[in-house]
Formats: C-alpha cells, sequence, structure tokens
C-alpha cells in the first residue's frame, strides 16, 4: 500500500515499555483498518525497548522508529506528530492495549459526523473500570473545552482520533516545570483548533493501570496545582477564548483540586496554605465545591483546629483502610 492512500498516524511514546510493548504493537498491527502507518518513538529507554521497535520496524513496511535522549511523553509525541504523513492522527500509550475495531469505529465516526475530534470510550485493566465520557454526542467547541474542564469528557490523548492539522507545536509546548497533567493541556491546546468535536460510548481502548505509572506514584502539592491553574488558564487567555463561563469554571475546578491536595494524607499541614484556602470559604460559595469529602474539607476551612482534626482523622481513616501501605512508600511530592 502506497503512502499517499494512509489515512491515520499513529504515534506511540515509548520509554522502558518492554515488558508490555509486544502486546500493545500487536494489538495495533491486527487492525481491521489497516489504512495507518505506526510511528513508534523511543524516548532515551534503557532497557530494550529500542531494539523491540526496530525488530518491528523491520518486519513490517507501515512501521517507522525514531529514537530520541529522553525528554518525557510529550517531547516525544511530538517527534511522531512532526514526522507523520495521514490527514489523521492517533495516540497510544506503550502499555495499552487497541481493541480490534478501535481506529474503524473512531475513522467511521468521523466521516459520518464530518468531525474534527473523535473521543472514545475507554476501560481501564486489570480493575476493569469503565471510562465512559459523562457528556456524549456532538460538542461545540466552547461545550467540549467546558466539559473538559469539568472531567466531563475525559482529559486523556488516546481513545481519539484527530485531524492532524488541529494540531501544532505549541500543542506540545510545555513548560518544563509541568510534570503531571500534560495530556490535559494538550487536549485543551488542540481544541482551540476544532469546531466539531465527537464523543462517543464505544469503548475501543484499554488503558492498564500500572502501578509504575508517575499518576501513581506522586502527589501533588498545593502549590503546584497554583502553578499548573495559573497554566492551564494562560492558554486561555493566549488563545482569545477565556470567556466568563470558562473562568469560572477554571477557578472552580483549581479551588476544589487545592482543597483536595492540602488535605492529603501524603501531605503535611501548611499554614500558609491554610491561609490562602481559608480565605475562599468567606468568599466562596459552598455549592460551587464538589460533593461528598471535598465539601467537608471546604466547612473545615473555616477554622485552623477544626481542619487540622479533620486532616489527622482522615489520614487515620486512610491508613486503616490501606493498612499493607505505608505513608512512607516512595512517592514523590511535587510542589
Amino acid at each position: 500500500m502506497g503512502a499517499t492512500t494512509l489515512l491515520i498516524s499513529i504515534i506511540v511514546p515509548v520509554y522502558n515499555a518492554n515488558k508490555y510493548l509486544d502486546e500493545c504493537i500487536n494489538s495495533i498491527l491486527n487492525q481491521s483498518f489497516n489504512s495507518f502507518e505506526l510511528l513508534m518513538v523511543n524516548d532515551g529507554s534503557t532497557d530494550d525497548s529500542g531494539r523491540i521497535c526496530d525488530e518491528i520496524a523491520s518486519t513490517d513496511g507501515r512501521v517507522r522508529v525514531f529514537h530520541k535522549k529522553n525528554g518525557g511523553v510529550t517531547s516525544a509525541r511530538k517527534v511522531g506528530w512532526q514526522n507523520s504523513k495521514c490527514k489523521w492522527v492517533v495516540f497510544v500509550d506503550a502499555d495499552d492495549v487497541l481493541h480490534a475495531d478501535c481506529l474503524d469505529v473512531l475513522y467511521k465516526n468521523a466521516i459520518d459526523r464530518n468531525c474534527d475530534i473523535v473521543n472514545g470510550s475507554f476501560e481501564s485493566f486489570p480493575n476493569g473500570r469503565l471510562w465512559r465520557h459523562k457528556t456524549l454526542g456532538m460538542l461545540s467547541q466552547n461545550d467540549y473545552l467546558k466539559s473538559l474542564l469539568l472531567g466531563e469528557t475525559y482529559g486523556v490523548l488516546y481513545a481519539s482520533l484527530y485531524k492532524r492539522e488541529i494540531i501544532k507545536d505549541s500543542s506540545f509546548s510545555f513548560d518544563s516545570s509541568i510534570k503531571i497533567g500534560e495530556d490535559v493541556l494538550t487536549k485543551i491546546e488542540i481544541g482551540f483548533r476544532a469546531k466539531a468535536i465527537l464523543n462517543i460510548s464505544d469503548v475501543v481502548y484499554d488503558y492498564r493501570d500500572n502501578e509504575s505509572s508517575a499518576m501513581n506514584n506522586t502527589i501533588l502539592h498545593p502549590s503546584y496545582y497554583d502553578r499548573y491553574h495559573k497554566y492551564k488558564k494562560d492558554l486561555f487567555v493566549n488563545s482569545g477564548l477565556l470567556s466568563t463561563e470558562i473562568k469560572e469554571v477554571l477557578e472552580k475546578e483549581k479551588i476544589n483540586s487545592q482543597i483536595d491536595a492540602f488535605f492529603s494524607p501524603y501531605i503535611y499541614f501548611d499554614g500558609q496554605y491554610f491561609n490562602n484556602l481559608n480565605k475562599y470559604t468567606k468568599t466562596y460559595s459552598i455549592s460551587n465545591i464538589d460533593q461528598g469529602t471535598t465539601r467537608v474539607f471546604f466547612l473545615a476551612l473555616r477554622f485552623k483546629i477544626l481542619s487540622k482534626v479533620i486532616k489527622s482523622l482522615y489520614g487515620y481513616a486512610y491508613r486503616l483502610k490501606h493498612r499493607n501501605h505505608s505513608l512512607k512508600n516512595n512517592k514523590k511530592i511535587i510542589y
């Protein structure tokens, strides 16, 4: 099949993924839809992932491999996108698995509904949790961006199909201090140029809930959320798309995430951040606070002593629930 007939570029950033790489790539090469190229970007792996990539490329003409110094998953995706040739782009994580009809389902929906982005639903394994978007159907740009901020559209790059033309270098150009949450920022930045977006209930992708992943081994300090949400807000400001509605959603998201981070059992009581959050209890409506423990935390923040008591009780309850789990188990706190 000639390169000019290929429709989808599949980009897989690879870093020390030798344990799962064959399973991932086999799920791609055995798709029912075969008009694609596969770009594997070895991001300075120290295991034999690079060798595995080269071996796969030597047996299938649709596969190209790029080797680079380690720079993180976003930089690897950027290399893949810069070298892609097709009208459509799919991102896949190297330890995940595509359903056999993943590309068929995404592409058919994109063509039938004339979309710039199609977001499929996905399942995590081995726990079997289903991640179906809470907002389904066709979305305008504003509604889509709002749904990303509210978590009604999941902020992951995988399980989705994107028109290549709406992705730019700026989609991967973030401050080096942003270590967690890059997928959401990339998804938002791409969304600035999308006019028609479709969220579907079809489960097309299996996400491996890997215990060694960065998300499972890091704790975000409230100060990180300060910086992260400012960066996110600046993206909207610079795009000219910071509407009053989006501004309110951003503020709500920031406050809720800071409250949850403040009461994390992994983080010591911080007097400075107590004072910062205490101010919100005087000016911010409780109706904008997520129901459940976050709302309890918000009420506790009215009083310093009560906040300390609730934080201690929450930490104690956490330790009871995770009796075989130490709070000093090498989790990294990012400030």
